[in-house]
């Protein structure tokens, strides 16, 4: 069912009637010829579509134009009075950062985001920040050194909009203080696990999901199963342990994310705290082949549950993607899929402590590219019903 949306585009207000299949790049480009906004892989990876939507970069080709009720759009069209672009624009042009030129739209986009973002930024923040927009011709050192020209010319002041707070980097990971809200459930069933969670994005580009489920298992014998550590990886859909020596642990993370597949390889360091039932896994690795990297935090706490003969479990996943990768949490696809990521994990270790995954086998264990699938159908299905109104319709009935 087609919708009516009002969106406004380039500082003008506009109103038309979409089908939900229309990406938000053909509508510009078909429906208002703004036809500076390119299409090349129709996958959001190149970046070659990368508009702003609501002030921040995203893929056009991947964004359907029906979700953008009330959005604010700007194309590149948009930025000619712009004083920042044009700064960037100037020094694309002197530090020869184009050439076929297709690239060249989203490439001003996100450069310019980066130098209204970042006060200061050296070569590798530059380029970890360009990594999702492709270019097939300059091999990007003329498009570095037009951001570095921009950084070091035009002052902080008259460019950053939205400045970034880097994370400190630690050699160590201390426990953070916990403060568990009270729980009045009495089911003690697996099955039913408490949905809490949340997902956020700082603005230091970390990603923080928090998760709580129940196992029906005292906590001691929950703790049990948290140390070790193969068994726990083994309930991580495209995890796998390699080496485990005391605290520090060895392993890989196979993904499947659209047209992207990455096999992380990487070390951790665990530190645990036996009296309270808290533990921290933190560590990073790479990609070798999408040139992507990751690096990450993982805390857990074990609460008694109100019969003793349950225990809840605190699940905090926060992680942070460079390289080709780095461009889907841009969007909020990645924070689904890393909240589907931990429902899974979830169950599968209710079902691992219980017994019942060494009988059932495959059908517990969720491979990570399915789980892309489901995000999709999961956000087709709720974009259908918005569009037909069903979800109003039963909601009135009720």
């Amino acid at each position: 069912m087609n919708k009516n949306i009002s969106i406004i585009i380039n500082g003008k207000s506009v109103e038309a009637l979409v089908e939900p299949r229309t990406s938000l790049a053909d509508f510009l480009r078909d429906k208002q010829r703004l036809t500076g906004t390119k299409l090349a892989c129709e996958h959001g990876v190149c970046g070659a579509c990368t508009v702003l939507i609501n002030g921040a970069p995203g893929r056009a080709c991947i964004t359907f134009a029906a979700t953008l009720d009330g959005a604010k759009i700007q194309t590149i069209e948009g930025f000619e009075n712009d004083d920042v672009m044009e700064v960037v624009r100037n020094a694309f042009h002197t530090e020869h950062g184009l050439q076929c030129g297709f690239c060249t739209a989203g490439m001003l986009i996100t450069a310019r985001d980066i130098v209204t973002r970042f006060p200061n930024a050296d070569e590798q923040t530059i380029r970890t920040e360009l990594s999702g927009n492709l270019c097939r011709c300059t091999g990007y050192m003329g498009i570095v050194k037009a951001v570095q020209k921009v950084l070091e010319e035009m002052p902080a002041k008259e460019r950053v909009r939205n400045p970034v707070i880097p994370k400190n980097p630690t050699q160590t990971f201390p426990f953070k203080t916990f403060q568990p809200k009270s729980s009045t459930q009495t089911n003690t069933s697996s099955k039913r696990m408490t949905a809490k969670r949340v997902s956020e994005k700082d603005v230091d580009g970390w990603i923080r999901l928090t998760d709580r489920f129940i196992v029906a298992r005292n906590r001691d014998e929950t703790w049990r199963l948290f140390s070790d550590f193969a068994r726990m990886a083994s309930c991580m859909p495209g995890a796998s342990l390699t080496k485990a020596d005391g605290d520090q642990l060895e392993g890989q993370v196979r993904i499947a994310f659209g047209p992207i597949r990455a096999s992380f390889k990487g070390n951790a360091t665990v530190q645990r705290d036996d009296k309270n039932y808290e533990g921290v896994i933190a560590g990073g690795g790479n990609d070798s082949s999408s040139g992507s990297r990751a690096k990450g935090q993982v805390t857990y706490q074990l609460l008694g549950g109100n019969s003793g003969e349950n225990t809840i479990v605190n699940l905090t996943l926060e992680f942070q993607l460079q390289g080709a990768l780095a461009q889907f949490s841009r969007v909020g696809l990645i924070q689904e899929f890393s909240a589907r990521l931990i429902s899974s994990f979830a169950k599968n270790l209710s079902d691992e402590i219980e017994g019942r995954r060494k009988e059932n086998g495959d059908k517990t264990e969720l491979r990570v590219s399915g789980l892309v699938w489901s995000v999709l159908a999961a956000r087709l299905k709720a974009l259908w019903l918005k569009i037909s109104g069903i979800g109003s319709s039963n909601r009135s009935r009720s």
